[in-house]
Order: C-alpha cells, then structure tokens, then sequence
C-alpha cells in the first residue's frame, strides 16, 4: 500500500491538545526517539474504529551516525466518525509501564466534513 500524504502533521508541540479532523484524513506525529537506548514510542490502547494505525518508522535524523537518534513517524487513518483518546509512552517495552519516561497524549474528534 503507498504512503499516503497526511492531511495533518502533528509534533511535540501540539501534545495535550484536541484535534478536529475528517473522516478519512491522514494523521502523521513525528516525536523524538533514540531506539538504540531501548526507549520506543508505544501505543496504549485506543478505539481503532476511529483512529487506525497505519505505519510507525523510525527516521534517523541526518547528521546522526549509527546509534544516534531521531524521529518515530506515527501515520494513522480516521476510519469512522467519533472521538478516541490517543496515548503513547516511551518506555521499554520489555520493562513495561514502569518504564516509561515520557508520555504524549491527544483527543482526537472524527468529522463527517462532507
């Protein structure tokens, strides 16, 4: 399946925030993460009715060599009209909620903007 252009792009600044999107719009948040520490970017659970996800990559910010850091890529798709609440952590996974070390949270409200 082609990546699809997201609609809205989403960064640390807009976390806490609510956010008004159409059905069928593409979501992208791009948040800083260094994988190699063991610390990732974690999905809890949400209604995936409304908001799917589509993909998570990791991006290595280019003037990083091996090891360094950038950005998880998060692209989601609003599937059906409703609100979701959207809550990531980054913890290892491994080690679980105890982990975690930062959190990133939105509402997220699905329109029919036809």
């Amino acid at each position: 399946m082609p990546d699809e252009e997201p609609s809205i792009m989403l960064t640390e600044a807009d976390k806490g925030k609510s956010v008004r999107i159409c059905q069928n719009d593409v979501v992208q948040i791009k948040l800083n993460e260094n994988p190699t520490t063991g610390y990732r970017w974690t999905i809890n659970p949400m209604n995936g009715e409304v908001l799917e996800l589509e993909s998570s990559v990791f991006a290595l910010a280019p003037s990083s060599g091996i090891g360094g850091g950038g950005e998880r890529i998060l692209t989601f798709k609003a599937r059906k009209i409703g609100t979701t609440r959207l809550e990531l952590e980054l913890r290892r996974e491994w080690e679980g909620a105890r982990s975690g070390i930062d959190h990133y949270d939105l509402t997220i409200q699905v329109l029919d903007c036809t």
